[in-house]
């Protein structure tokens, strides 16, 4: 029979034969429960960190709200501001200090890629055309849309 070199001893090589003697796979299996074990407790280790850190710390989370769901048209951030303030809660006036509107980036890109094909497709038209005044109108309607 082949028998395999003690530096190659590994979980995988302790088929029939290979680990006679009964330490060796509890060896590995205490190994393995003292990994885990040493992973656990680096972990609770690190969250208590973290709530260490958040209770000594202001962070923007501790004050901010997300709010997602606006209709395309809300665009004004005073009136945002105002409603918040006013029925944030409720029987109460709140503080707002400012508002900051998200925009959908990839919505923006989509409009950036449209504005720049019909830019391609100016350059090939003669300049006096219907086509040309067509596209200039286009053009004109997707840069309102990415200024709104």
């Amino acid at each position: 029979t082949y028998t395999i070199g003690s530096h190659w001893l590994t979980p995988g090589n302790l088929g029939p034969d290979q680990a006679t003697l009964a330490w060796i796979p509890t060896l590995y299996f205490v190994c393995v429960c003292l990994v885990c074990f040493m992973i656990l407790v680096a972990y609770q280790r690190m969250v208590i960190t973290d709530h260490k850190v958040d209770a000594d710390n202001l962070l923007p989370n501790d004050f901010a709200i997300l709010v997602r769901g606006f209709p395309k048209t809300a665009t004004d951030e005073r009136q945002i501001m105002q409603w918040f303030a006013d029925n944030a809660i409720p029987g109460q006036r709140t503080e707002i200090v400012k508002v900051v509107i998200g925009w959908d980036v990839e919505e923006f890109r989509q409009h950036l890629k449209q504005l720049q094909k019909l830019f391609a497709r100016l350059k090939k038209v003669e300049p006096d055309s219907d086509e040309a005044v067509e596209i200039k109108k286009m053009q004109q309607d997707t840069a309102t849309v990415l200024h709104s």
